[in-house]
């Protein structure tokens, strides 16, 4: 766990500002221009975000006490020891934060539809989430690249029991169903 500063208040998250400072140095991109153009109290709203977006996330694993902070460390994980906060982690938070610093509206703009196309002769409309295959996940590509081996999703089908969907991406424009297209 680290500690940021916001306003002279103490918040936890899974980075400080100079680890993800130092990170982010290292990055090209938009995100990474951003972050590095963010004052402190931008920087450390951003990763205190990052880190409860994160938190939020159905993860594998139980969590290590009855009471934690946050969803790490975890138990049951395969190749984490229990008391672990893996680097992938504390690196996704970093790329979040960053990539919230840059649109910090970001959990919309993943998920908002998109027009593809209109037709005018008998009417057309084929609308889209997002603009690649990173609308059917939580996250952008490089933090799923970085976690999604610890996520999973659970929910209750219609009285059939649990079920467990995958977190992969699929291009949402391949869709044989024509749930995408208007009339």
């Amino acid at each position: 766990m680290a500690e940021v500063t916001i306003n002279s208040e103490e918040y936890n998250s899974y980075s400080t500002v100079a680890a993800a400072d130092t990170y982010l140095n290292a990055s090209l991109g938009a995100a990474a221009d951003a972050w590095r153009a963010a004052d402190a109290d931008t920087k450390g709203r951003g990763l205190v975000t990052a880190t409860r977006w994160l938190d939020g996330q159905t993860w594998l694993g139980e969590p290590t006490g009855p009471v934690q902070d946050f969803a790490f460390p975890r138990t049951g994980i395969d190749g984490l020891e229990d008391d672990e906060t893996p680097d992938e982690l504390v690196q996704a938070s970093q790329e979040l934060a960053a990539a919230l610093v840059e649109d910090p509206d970001l959990r919309t703009t993943l998920s908002e539809t998109k027009l593809q196309s209109m037709s005018a002769g008998s009417g057309s409309l084929t609308y889209f989430r997002g603009e690649s295959a990173e609308v059917s996940t939580p996250f952008p590509s490089i933090i799923m690249d970085l976690i999604g081996q610890w996520l999973t999703t659970t929910g209750i089908a219609g009285g059939l029991g649990v079920y467990t969907s995958g977190t992969c991406a699929e291009n949402p424009l391949n869709d044989p169903y024509g749930f995408n297209e208007g009339m």
